[in-house]
């Protein structure tokens, strides 16, 4: 799966089951019971970030692979008035 984002903006990706994730990012969070995963990358982050998440259906554990791609973007948008 990939998502895009622009710098400073805040992901939240919701799985059907219970998640793993070996490495949490600055910033981030997650509610593994309820499958949930929070981000709200910082200045800074900008490029692509590979996360493998271990997503448990039934007995066994499936990977998905998500590739977020982060523009600098968003970091313009701080400064509209």
């Amino acid at each position: 799966y990939a998502v895009q984002l622009e710098q400073l903006e805040r992901l939240e990706l919701h799985f059907p089951a219970p998640v793993t994730l070996s490495t949490l990012p600055t910033g981030s969070t997650l509610d593994s019971r309820n499958g949930v995963f929070y981000w709200q990358p910082g200045p800074g982050f900008v490029g692509r970030y590979r996360f493998e998440f271990g997503v448990k259906t039934g007995k066994e554990v499936e990977r998905r692979i998500i590739v977020v791609t982060i523009t600098p973007g968003g970091l313009n948008k701080l400064h509209k008035y």
